[in-house]
């Protein structure tokens, strides 16, 4: 049984997959990378490079993970006081001055809010920029 690994894991499984021990179905070009560098001898101050770049990479991926998180918070209030408001997705891209369309991939967290229409989102939704902002 083969399974696919995603690019965190295989960074981790590095020195496994350059022995064969591990394989994935494709490889992305940072993967071939990894693979290369476990497969070469490397120094001391190679080792600490490549473990600051790995650790890099791991800060950037966490830091990436928040970010969506924080996005994904924001789309689902705006769609639960949309819907507390009474108001449709269609009322509200016409109020931002956006198609129905686009309004429902901001709700459904797809496209990324645009932070020029939150002030009149808030103003639409009867609240803050800030409260629409707040973590819960």
């Amino acid at each position: 049984m083969r399974l696919k690994i995603d690019a965190l894991t295989l960074t981790v499984l590095g020195k496994f997959i350059a022995q064969g021990s591990v394989e994935p179905l494709t490889y992305t070009k940072e993967q071939k990378e990894i693979i290369i560098l476990a497969n070469k001898p490397m120094s001391h101050g190679e080792k600490i490079a490549y473990e600051r770049a790995w650790n890099k990479r791991k800060e950037e991926a966490k830091a990436r993970q928040e970010r969506e998180k924080k996005r994904a918070e924001l789309a689902r209030r705006i769609r639960h006081l949309r819907a507390q408001s009474g108001y449709t997705q269609k009322k509200m891209g016409d109020y931002i001055g956006v198609r129905r369309e686009i309004y429902s991939q901001y709700e459904r967290n797809i496209t990324p809010i645009k932070e020029e229409y939150l002030p009149l989102i808030a103003e639409a939704l009867g609240v803050t920029v800030e409260e629409l902002l707040k973590e819960e």
